[in-house]
């Protein structure tokens, strides 16, 4: 298992709980937009905890092409989205809709399943903004051979195209 963030503290801290619990955990601290190559096509499984609504519009692209770089063909993401619709210009939290998550994860990702907890209590790290907020739990599989250009994996790269699904 492998965990990331940019943040010393939490990866200081998931260090010691994972140490107390006997598990084993690779944590790295890093930006996850800054990840080497070293990571494509490396994971089965990406679960993710609110950081899509973290990330300022202008990136959320980036974020998307970084998960399909990481997980392998065919792999799963499993991830908890805060919708959040009030305009915050200095967040974190920034705005998020349901709608705008599909948006950026179709067509790299086929989503299996979204399940709604509405009512969730959330309060914005440091702007002191508390809001009820509808909480996504959303389930998508990364395709194989998605039907985007190459470019949008590696910018200057060539696409290797997998044999998962006995293209080759």
């Amino acid at each position: 298992m492998t965990a990331l963030d940019l943040a010393a503290g939490a990866v200081t801290g998931l260090r010691r709980r994972a140490g107390e619990e006997g598990l084993k955990i690779e944590v790295i601290q890093a930006d996850l937009f800054e990840l080497s190559g070293k990571w494509d096509d490396t994971f089965n499984l990406l679960g993710e905890h609110t950081c899509f609504c973290a990330i300022p519009l202008h990136r959320r692209s980036d974020y998307v092409r970084v998960a399909a770089r990481v997980l392998r063909s065919d792999a799963s993401l499993v991830s908890l989205f805060f919708e959040v619709d009030v305009p915050m210009e200095d967040g974190p939290p920034f705005p998020t809709t349901r709608a705008d998550v599909v948006g950026h994860f179709e067509p790299a990702f086929e989503i299996h399943a979204i399940r709604t907890a509405a009512g969730l209590l959330c309060r914005a790290p440091g702007t002191g903004v508390v809001g009820t907020h509808a909480t996504h739990l959303i389930l998508l599989r990364r395709l194989c051979n998605p039907p985007i250009p190459p470019f949008l994996f590696r910018e200057q790269a060539t696409l290797e195209i997998p044999d998962c699904c006995g293209l080759r």
